[in-house]
């Protein structure tokens, strides 16, 4: 199920691979109509309607909130649904160093999350 509002252009796809250039084994995928960001198979953030979103949790959401940041939400069977990924401040869009900080934290926060999973259900696949 594809969710069209979801949509980002080609050139906003490409900015964010740019300015997230020095994450390591980074990969940006298509999926639900948006798109993921993922490092060593693991999801830590996502792209909807041009707008970067990463995973955050406890202390780093709580933060990224206090600073103006957006929950990402979905609408499933007529309700919203929260979804623990943050809207990614305008500075960290234009400054490499930033957004590769910003993403270190959020891979942090996805790495712990998936830690806590049964070793079956791991999406983390360490590389090296």
């Amino acid at each position: 199920m594809a969710f069209p509002t979801m949509k980002n252009s080609a050139e906003f796809v490409e900015h964010v691979r740019e300015m997230m250039a020095g994450v390591p084994h980074l990969a940006v995928k298509p999926m639900f109509g948006g798109h993921g960001v993922f490092r060593e198979g693991l999801m830590f953030g996502c792209l909807a309607r041009d707008e970067l979103y990463l995973r955050a949790s406890g202390e780093l959401a709580e933060a990224m909130l206090a600073s103006g940041s957006e929950q990402f939400s979905v609408e499933m069977r007529g309700k919203p649904f929260a979804m623990p990924y943050f809207s990614v401040p305008t500075e960290a869009l234009e400054n490499p160093d930033l957004m590769s900080a910003m993403a270190a934290s959020s891979f942090d926060d996805a790495l712990a999350a998936d830690s806590k999973k049964s070793p079956s259900k791991r999406k983390h696949k360490p590389v090296g």
